[in-house]
């Protein structure tokens, strides 16, 4: 499980943060939500610990507000282990020749051997757009 997180945030920091993959990619706009809930859920978490032991319901309000923070606090442990199942599926079929073509134009430019995936996961795909983005810059992303 801890794997799969670990997976989630390198997968998040090392997709490219181009508008045009908005279309291509919704994992793109799941990163950014995610790094706002890295910024948000801790205060809100510690706000709402505080406001349950504020109003003192029952005599557990100590237990209900410290679960109803680990609860809220978990959220951006969830995204990530979404992201990294993300990362090791698959690409779909409709993305292969899309990967094929940009992964020979990397070869030609850099002229480097590069190993080719069988079947290339969302993260190899990401690693080769990233590339893309160091090599060739904006211009790759304008030409979508």
């Amino acid at each position: 499980m801890f794997e799969i997180i670990k997976k989630g945030v390198n997968y998040s920091e090392i997709m490219p943060k181009q508008k045009k993959l908005y279309s291509f990619f919704p994992d793109v706009k799941w990163v950014f939500y995610v790094q706002i809930l890295q910024k948000i859920i801790p205060p809100f978490s510690v706000v709402l610990f505080l406001w349950f032991y504020i109003l003192k319901i029952n005599e557990h309000y100590i237990i209900h507000s410290l679960l109803s923070s680990l609860v809220v606090f978990s959220t951006i442990f969830q995204a990530y282990f979404l992201l990294g199942i993300r990362a090791k599926s698959t690409i779909p079929e409709s993305f292969l020749p899309w990967y094929q073509e940009l992964e020979q134009k990397l070869k030609r430019r850099t002229l480097q051997p590069q190993p080719f995936a069988v079947l290339p996961t969302f993260e190899d795909f990401v690693i080769l757009l990233k590339e893309a983005e160091e090599q060739f810059g904006q211009e790759y992303f304008d030409d979508l």
